[in-house]
């Protein structure tokens, strides 16, 4: 038995109580009170003094791209800031190349296309020039497109004659095959080149997996959420937990092992089986309804013209052509219900709610991968149709551009939202177009509407820090300082409860996490200062002191 006291506990329990002390053993919370009241009822604990500090549940990450994560964090970092031009992009493939064994492939992530020569993506002449011996694909920062060269693309058996797949693009121009492959034309490389990694690494990314749970036990996160599984990928979670790689509490949700973005009908065709509680367990299976840069929208005529002239007016502002590239980059459609409609949709409605039916009715819950509102709209629509009883709630992942109707929607359905508040970093007018009539993150309104939201990162496309999407959520601030639709900022007591209370109740595991009470999981978090009291934009600088697993302490800051 232990006790904790000399704190400042936030249960973030339905009542909002608060404690001074907590008593655990063996890995469960066992009570919760004042010290004099706990030590006499428990003389022979061993007591931990708390210094007066914060504490709160662990956070929990319901959509974290974990192993991927792990992956890409040893693999070649293609952000601007570490690949600021072309030439540097192929001196590091090249040097890269000559340390790799050939024939292995050779991975990076994060590049944006806006560094390169005429704002576009590395062609495979440019990667073939640095690496011709291995195959090469190098992620967007999204993770909907990649850049691969010859030897990727004849692994993937894609050449000229190749037929376009429904929701993507494998680009061309007058000299073939350029190399990119946008939205669910990158599924199949992802999937492939990633498996091979696995293959060929399998004993460095256990390593790296390792590495990578350091680095969320420093930011307070004792339990993930895996959203887009493969088999192997769950065979190598299964492998981690059993060697004691892994020690986290890990949720795994199935996708296609051949597509990552492909719809998962081998997987929704079999029997739900319970798993050990040891090994991963399996959360729902997952869809994807549309891309990210290319999120799925629909608007009027009018609400275009005003995006039009909001665009004209922020191009003659700045003196640059960047707002209306933002604006071009996903051309409109007119629809037959003559709405504008843009971005990619990745399913066909028909084969996506069969698939879904077959999933429900074989004891799988379901998450949809779904940013604009028409992509939204076709989740809501499916599962308006499919009889659907389980405990934990249908979800959607992202849910950024809303209308109110949708909003409703959702809550009348009793769908879950897992959204990522960090994205409200870049979405400013750097990088997101106006798009007036649509709540762009509407956190406020989906919690006045009663629906459930999780607050979550999607690591790797942003910073998995659940305190800066705290902030971030609080503040509504962009990089480039603007406040985004401030009326839909939450409190702070409400942006922690998405990544505690409400984070464990999407993944059906309210009553073993998410709060500190009696009987659940002893995972707790201490933390330098209170996000209760402190400015909200300085929450990003409080730091987690210490994390508990279990009442075992996993992580303490050293400076």
């Amino acid at each position: 038995m232990q006790i904790l006291h000399h704190a400042r506990i936030h249960t973030m329990d339905d009542s909002c109580n608060q404690a001074d002390s907590l008593a655990f053993d063996q890995g469960q919370i066992v009570a919760l009170g004042s010290f004099a009241d706990l030590s006499a009822r428990f003389p022979d604990a061993q007591c931990i003094d708390g210094q007066g500090r914060v504490v709160l549940p662990g956070f929990i990450d319901p959509h974290i791209h974990f192993l991927l994560g792990a992956v890409f964090q040893s693999s070649l970092d293609c952000s601007k800031e570490k690949i600021p031009n072309l030439l540097s992009l192929k001196s590091r493939l090249k040097k890269i190349a000559e340390e790799t064994a050939h024939g292995q492939w050779i991975v990076g992530q994060g590049y944006d296309p806006l560094v390169y020569p005429g704002q576009k993506t590395p062609s495979r002449h440019d990667l073939d020039e640095a690496c011709p011996m291995n195959p090469v694909m190098l992620v967007h920062y999204s993770c909907h497109e990649c850049a691969v060269n010859s030897m990727a693309l004849e692994r993937l058996g894609i050449t000229v004659s190749t037929p376009q797949p429904f929701g993507g693009e494998i680009e061309k121009d007058k000299r073939g095959l350029t190399g990119r492959l946008i939205e669910a034309a990158s599924g199949p490389a992802m999937s492939l080149a990633v498996r091979d990694l696995y293959d060929q690494l399998e004993e460095q990314v256990l390593s790296r997996a390792t590495e990578a749970e350091k680095l969320l036990f420093s930011l307070g996160i004792t339990r993930i959420g895996d959203p887009a599984v493969s088999s192997r990928e769950e065979a190598l979670y299964e492998k981690a937990i059993e060697s004691g790689a892994l020690s986290l509490s890990v949720t795994v949700y199935p996708c296609d092992d051949s597509n990552f973005y492909g719809i998962p009908f081998a997987k929704a065709a079999r029997k739900k089986i319970e798993m050990n509680q040891k090994l991963p367990m399996r959360g729902p299976i997952k869809f994807f309804l549309d891309g990210a840069d290319r999120a799925a929208l629909r608007i009027t005529f009018k609400e275009a013209l005003n995006s039009f002239l909001e665009t004209a007016r922020r191009v003659i502002s700045t003196r640059s052509l960047d707002p209306l590239r933002i604006l071009l980059r996903s051309p409109a459609r007119l629809g037959s219900d003559f709405m504008l409609h843009f971005g990619v949709k990745l399913a066909k409605i028909d084969e996506l709610e069969t698939c879904v039916r077959q999933a429900v009715a074989n004891g799988h819950c379901v998450a949809f991968h779904a940013l604009g509102n028409e992509a939204v709209e076709q989740a809501v629509g499916i599962m308006e149709r499919v009889p659907y009883t389980h405990a934990a709630p249908a979800r959607l992942e992202h849910a950024v551009f809303l209308r109110d109707k949708d909003i409703r929607a959702i809550g009348k359905n009793k769908m879950a939202v897992v959204t990522q508040p960090y994205f409200l970093t870049h979405m400013g007018p750097e990088n997101v177009p106006s798009l007036p009539g649509l709540k762009q993150l509407p956190l406020r309104s989906l919690m006045d509407q009663g629906v459930l939201v999780a607050g979550s990162s999607d690591w790797p496309v942003v910073s998995c820090d659940p305190l800066a999407a705290v902030e971030r959520a609080v503040t509504r601030e962009s990089t480039c300082g603007e406040v985004l639709q401030k009326n839909q900022a939450i409190t702070v007591y409400e942006g922690l409860t998405m990544y505690t209370r409400n984070a464990a109740a999407v993944l059906g595991q309210g009553q073993v996490a998410g709060s500190l009470e009696p009987g659940k999981r002893a995972d707790f978090i201490i933390l330098s200062d209170d996000p209760f009291i402190c400015d909200p934009r300085a929450i990003h600088k409080i730091r987690v002191e210490e994390t508990y697993l279990g009442g075992a302490r996993v992580f303490i800051r050293t400076q």
